[in-house]
């Protein structure tokens, strides 16, 4: 199994709660390993919300790199070796939300095949279908 501090993944969620404060809330954070049978890998950060989906691309992965950068341990963000937006209407988002609805935690996915996607290894930190825009909440 490859290991993933659970302490890593609530510091990742809190400062991209922080980043959102006073939008709507994410459609899906979820880590994906870069290489999913390394002991010692380094995950992708992938990050989507309707509000995103609006904005540049560039700016805001600039945008959200500084952020997290300020607000997470250094020690737990060399482990992220990427930072991926996708769009909140993409199908493999889509396909996530439908299958999992993880309002806010940590779901842990083995060997599953998601919308003709193979996932050998990812946590998901949030995964909601909203269509009506609901805010953050405690």
């Amino acid at each position: 199994d490859i290991p993933l501090e659970k302490e890593h993944s609530k510091d990742i969620r809190k400062s991209l709660k922080d980043f959102a404060t006073g939008k709507n809330d994410y459609s899906l954070i979820m880590l994906v390993p870069s290489e999913p049978y390394s002991l010692n890998t380094k995950w992708s950060l992938i990050v989507s919300a309707p509000w995103l989906d609006k904005k540049s691309h560039r700016e805001t992965l600039r945008k959200l790199h500084s952020h997290l950068r300020a607000t997470v341990p250094s020690s737990e963000l060399t482990n992220l070796s990427r930072i991926s937006l996708m769009r909140s209407d993409d199908t493999f988002v889509r396909s996530i939300n439908f299958e999992f609805n993880v309002p806010d935690g940590l779901v842990d996915i083995n060997n599953s095949t998601i919308n003709g996607v193979q996932i050998d290894k990812a946590y998901i930190l949030r995964s909601q279908n909203f269509e009506h825009g609901e805010s953050i909440g405690e």
